[in-house]
């Protein structure tokens, strides 16, 4: 089955001139990995700039900061160094900074991007 994306005319007319710039909160959950299915068909429209996720799922998390290569990521629980090793195992050698806490992961969101996409369960993502 192939996917083809509706764009209105002035998005496309922006994606031709530059690559919108994306933050993606919830990365791993399913509005998250939906979102960066839609990236991934994309790829000259869309940039990741900064991933975050609840940290539930390390592994996925660091695959997918694998494949999108953001600058930075934040994790709601657990460690930066749990991530940093994960990422390590996977062959990443340019480690994106990484910040861990709810107030990382509301922090990434203000990063100056085009797109902030929440798709975080509760409020974590709409701190201000």
């Amino acid at each position: 089955m192939e996917h083809t994306t509706a764009m209105t005319p002035e998005l496309d007319r922006a994606t031709r001139e530059r690559p919108r710039r994306v933050v993606l909160l919830g990365a791993t959950g399913s509005i998250g990995t939906q979102a960066l299915d839609i990236l991934r068909r994309n790829p000259g429209s869309f940039r990741l700039d900064a991933l975050a996720a609840g940290g539930g799922q390390i592994g996925l998390l660091a695959d997918q900061v694998k494949e999108f290569s953001p600058a930075r990521v934040a994790v709601a629980r657990g460690t930066g160094d749990d991530l940093a090793e994960a990422l390590r195992d996977r062959g990443v050698e340019d480690l994106p900074e990484i910040s861990v806490g709810d107030d990382a992961v509301a922090g990434i969101a203000g990063g100056g991007s085009d797109v902030v996409l929440n798709g975080m369960t509760g409020s974590i993502g709409l701190r201000p």
